[in-house]
């Protein structure tokens, strides 16, 4: 069985995706349209990161879905197909892509809407938004977890990493 899982935010780093860019053939076919919908060189951003931007989110994001999408597009090429796909976060939508629920170009103009949605918002918070009781006990520390507008909010005294991975199967 073959597994791809993606990663969100705060895998980043300057460098990352360096051999890749230049590995990976499907990427320069579309390199102009990516750099045209985020506005910058991609593969400038990535391994060099001039202008310290990489851990601004508005630049993160478009950069991890590509990098994500790198391996994802060399093992295609390959004929390498999941069963499954994971992603955390941000990687949800290369979990998407590869399981052909979302279109390259499409995802970036996402991507790149989300982070600049993001970076716009200076006074906010991590929030599992699900429907749940009114008010549960957290697992980890006991803590009560109030249920506010179908937000579970985690009390800021919790050490208990709250974790979502989003996993879809792939169809043959």
């Amino acid at each position: 069985m073959q597994v791809f899982v993606f990663p969100g935010r705060g895998s980043q780093k300057r460098g990352m995706g360096q051999r890749l860019f230049t590995e990976v053939g499907e990427f320069a076919a579309v390199e102009d349209q990516v750099d045209e919908i985020v506005g910058y060189s991609m593969r400038r951003l990535c391994p060099e990161d001039a202008e310290k931007r990489l851990n601004e989110t508005q630049f993160t994001q478009p950069s991890l879905y590509a990098v994500n999408a790198l391996p994802h597009n060399a093992a295609l090429a390959k004929g390498e197909r999941p069963q499954f796909v994971a992603g955390h976060s941000l990687g949800e939508y290369n979990a998407l892509l590869t399981s052909s629920a979302l279109d390259f170009s499409t995802g970036f103009r996402i991507i790149r809407k989300r982070g600049e949605l993001m970076a716009q918002e200076r006074s906010g918070g991590m929030a599992l938004l699900h429907e749940c009781e009114p008010a549960r006990q957290c697992g980890g520390c006991g803590s009560t977890l109030r249920n506010r507008s179908g937000r579970k909010w985690n009390r800021p005294q919790c050490r208990t990493a709250l974790r979502v991975y989003f996993l879809l199967r792939v169809s043959a």
